[in-house]
C-alpha cells in the first residue's frame, strides 16, 4: 500500500497522528504531491496544528494553483482563525476555480463577518438559488440581509434554513429577531418555543424566550433563565439591568436596523448626526436613509486601537479601505481625538443623534466627552455594544454613566435589543 493510501486509511480509521506521518512520508517521496499536501493539511488541522495545516495547503496550491479543494480548505482554516482578509482571498480563488455552494457559503460568512453584508448577499444568493438546499448558506444570507435592514426578506431566508435543518435552533432564533414586534410578540415567541422543542438546552433559545415572556411578567423569565450555564452570567445581568432601567415607554427590538430606525424617528431636534466607528458603513448608510439628511462617520479604518475583551488590537479593520457610501455621507478618517475637534470647530449646532459603535470604553468615553457640549435635551445616543458581553458594564455603559454624570445629564432608555446588544438613550435634561 502506498504512503498516500495508508494515510487515507488511517484517517478513515480515526488515527489522525498516523495519517499525518503517512502523508508526510508520501510528500517526502514525491508521491502525488498535490493530494499528499492537501490531505496532510486536513490531518494537521484535525490535530489543532493550524500553522502546519496552512503550510501544507500552501504547498498544495504551489504545486497546482488550480486545485480548488486546497484553496477552499485554506480559506476555511483562515476564517476559523479570524484572519478574514486572507480567508477571503483563498475562498475567492477556490470559487473562481470551481463554483461550489459550500465555498460560496463560507465566503459569504467571511464577508458578513468583515461587515460587508451587501457583498455577502451578492455571493450567496446566486449560489443558493442554484443549489436550493443549503441551510447554513440560507441562514447566513438571512443574517446579511438583516444587517442591511431588509427584514422581510431576511425572515424568508431564516424560514428556509429552518425548514431545511429542522433540528437546528439557530435559524429560529434569528427568525424571531427579524420578525419581532414588541407590540405583538406572539409570532416571535412561537419561533423560540419551536426552537426550545428541538433544542431544549440551547442557551440562546432559552435566554431570549425568557426575555419575551419576562416582558409581560418579569417572573416568567425565571424558568428559562434558571437553566442557563454559568457562562451566561452576563446575559442574566443584562436582563436584570434592562428590567430595572426601562420605563413604560421603552421599546424592544430584535435587530440593529430596527433599533436605529426607531432612534432616528425619536431624534426630532435639528442637529448633527454622527457615527463613531464606521467600518464598511452598513449602519451609517441605514442612518442616512433614516434621518433624511447628511451624516458624518468617524473611523481609522484600521480596526480597534487596543485589545477589547478577547479581540486583539486591529480587529474590525477594513484593511485600510475607506468605503464609498455615496451622497449624504461624509467620512472623517483618523482617531476620534484627531478628527472630532476640527469637525466640531467647523460644524455648528447641537447633536441630534450619535451612533456609538466604539466597543472600547476609552474610545466611547473620549468621544462622548468631546461631543458633550453639543448634547441637548432630545439628543439620542445609540450604543451598539451596550449589553450582554462578559464585561459590558466596563465598556460603553461605563462611558455613558461617567460622562453623563460629569456633565449633569439625565436620560431615559428609549429602547433595547437583547439580541443585538443595543441600547437607545434619549437625553432628557442637561
Amino acid at each position: 500500500m502506498s504512503a498516500l493510501a495508508s494515510g487515507l486509511a488511517a484517517m478513515q480509521a480515526g488515527d489522525i497522528a498516523g495519517a499525518v506521518r503517512a502523508f508526510e512520508s508520501a510528500l517526502a517521496a514525491g508521491e502525488e504531491p498535490v493530494a499528499a499536501a492537501h490531505n496532510l493539511g486536513v490531518a494537521r488541522a484535525r490535530t489543532g496544528d493550524r500553522d502546519g495545516a496552512e503550510a501544507a495547503f500552501l504547498q498544495a496550491v504551489a504545486a497546482d494553483g488550480a486545485f480548488a479543494p486546497a484553496w477552499a480548505a485554506l480559506g476555511l482554516l483562515r476564517a476559523q482563525a479570524g484572519v478574514l482578509f486572507a480567508a477571503e482571498d483563498a475562498l475567492r480563488t477556490a470559487l473562481a476555480q470551481s463554483p461550489d455552494v459550500d465555498v460560496a457559503a463560507n465566503l459569504g460568512a467571511v464577508l458578513r463577518e468583515q461587515g460587508r453584508p451587501s457583498e455577502a448577499a451578492a455571493v450567496l444568493y446566486p449560489a443558493l438559488k442554484s443549489a436550493g438546499t443549503h441551510p447554513i448558506g440560507w441562514n447566513t444570507l438571512g443574517a446579511a440581509l438583516q444587517d442591511l435592514g431588509d427584514l422581510p426578506t431576511a425572515a424568508g431566508c431564516f424560514q428556509r434554513a429552518a425548514q431545511q435543518d429542522p433540528r437546528n435552533p439557530v435559524p429560529l432564533v434569528n427568525l424571531h429577531g427579524a420578525i419581532y414586534d414588541d407590540q405583538d410578540p406572539a409570532s416571535a415567541r412561537r419561533c423560540l418555543e419551536h426552537a426550545a422543542e428541538v433544542a431544549p438546552t440551547d442557551p440562546a433559545t432559552r435566554f431570549h424566550l425568557g426575555c419575551l415572556w419576562g416582558l409581560e411578567a418579569p417572573g416568567a423569565a425565571a424558568r428559562h433563565h434558571a437553566v442557563l450555564p454559568a457562562e451566561a452570567a452576563a446575559w442574566r445581568d443584562s436582563w436584570r439591568f434592562v428590567l430595572a432601567a426601562r420605563d413604560d415607554r421603552t421599546r424592544f427590538f430584535g435587530t440593529t436596523a430596527a433599533g436605529l430606525r426607531f432612534a432616528a424617528s425619536i431624534a426630532r431636534e435639528a442637529g448633527l448626526v454622527v457615527e463613531l466607528g464606521v467600518r464598511f458603513g452598513t449602519t451609517l448608510s441605514l442612518l442616512r436613509n433614516a434621518v433624511g439628511h447628511p451624516v458624518h462617520g468617524f473611523d481609522t479604518f484600521e480596526g480597534l486601537p487596543e485589545a477589547w475583551h478577547s479581540l486583539p488590537a486591529g480587529s474590525y479593520s477594513t484593511g485600510g479601505q475607506v468605503p464609498g457610501l455615496g451622497p449624504g455621507v461624509e467620512l472623517h478618517r483618523g482617531l476620534f481625538a484627531d478628527t472630532l475637534p476640527p469637525f466640531l470647530a467647523d460644524h455648528a449646532g447641537p447633536l441630534r443623534l450619535a451612533h456609538v459603535d466604539c466597543d472600547l470604553y476609552s474610545a466611547a468615553a473620549g468621544a462622548l466627552e468631546m461631543l458633550a457640549p453639543r448634547v441637548i435635551p432630545g439628543t439620542v445616543l445609540v450604543f451598539d455594544e451596550y449589553l450582554m458581553n462578559a464585561r459590558w458594564r466596563e465598556d460603553e455603559h461605563r462611558a455613558l454613566v461617567e460622562v453623563g454624570q460629569r456633565h449633569g445629564w439625565s436620560w431615559r432608555y428609549a429602547a433595547f435589543s437583547m439580541l443585538a446588544h443595543q441600547a437607545v438613550v434619549e437625553v432628557t435634561a442637561v
